[in-house]
């Protein structure tokens, strides 16, 4: 088997802050991601209609959407991809609903950058270790 292995996400980033979005994509894209980057649920669920999506990185305070109504809509077009909401809502109450809406991971913001970029690449390493096509 000739390196034919694809181990690039498709990972779909939603933060109505450019100054803490454009970081996340370059630090995704560093480790070989292709990270789209949006700024609003509408953009986000237009991504998630027209591709599919290894991972998706939900921030909850967007001006057109609420995040938690953005990652219910977006499971109900995507069973299967892990959701992880990126929030500076970080009351116990915020997680539950957050997990409630489909959120499979809620990780406080500014911190954990390195944790969203290690659950990406636990994300690819385990598709690449079942030999699964992870993009195409």
């Amino acid at each position: 088997m000739a390196g034919n292995m694809k181990t690039t996400l498709n990972v779909l980033a939603v933060d109505d802050h450019l100054d803490y979005l454009t970081p996340m994509k370059l630090l995704l894209q560093a480790e070989g991601h292709n990270a789209i980057a949006v700024t609003s649920g509408n953009e986000a669920l237009a991504q998630v209609k027209q591709w599919n999506f290894d991972l998706m990185i939900i921030d909850v305070h967007l001006e057109d959407m609420n995040g938690i109504e953005l990652c219910r809509q977006i499971r109900e077009l995507n069973q299967r991809a892990p959701i992880v909401i990126h929030s500076g809502c970080i009351q116990e109450m915020d997680r539950q609903i957050g997990y409630e809406a489909g959120a499979t991971m809620y990780l406080s913001k500014p911190e954990e950058l390195e944790t969203i970029l290690s659950v990406a690449n636990a994300i690819r390493d385990s598709e690449a270790a079942k030999g699964a096509k992870v993009s195409e």
